[in-house]
């Protein structure tokens, strides 16, 4: 039997992070139950030095995910915001199903 999992997704870009920040970024955010980050392939046509080597991060939050959690979320981007920049935020087209 398949059952529909409610989930929420959002994309977030910091365009010149580097990997290892964003990598740095999903261990934390995946300690918390119910959230997993898919690091994103970059878009651009051209190789640029001093763009990221990644296209974003994908955080993906079950839709039951406590509103303490959402906020340690929120602290820690508004963490690495704070050193990088503001992020680029934006929904995510996600559909889940789970046995």
């Amino acid at each position: 039997m398949l059952v529909a999992t409610a989930l929420h997704s959002e994309v977030i870009c910091f365009p010149q992070l580097p990997l290892a920040v964003y990598r740095e970024i999903a261990a934390h955010v995946q300690q918390l139950a119910g959230v997993t980050a898919t690091l994103l392939t970059p878009t651009f046509t051209q190789f640029d030095y001093y763009n990221s080597q990644v296209g974003g991060l994908e955080l993906t939050l079950q839709d039951d995910l406590s509103p303490g959690d959402r906020q340690v979320i929120e602290e820690i981007l508004a963490f690495y915001a704070g050193r990088y920049g503001t992020p680029e935020r934006r929904p995510a087209m996600v559909s889940s199903y789970t046995a």
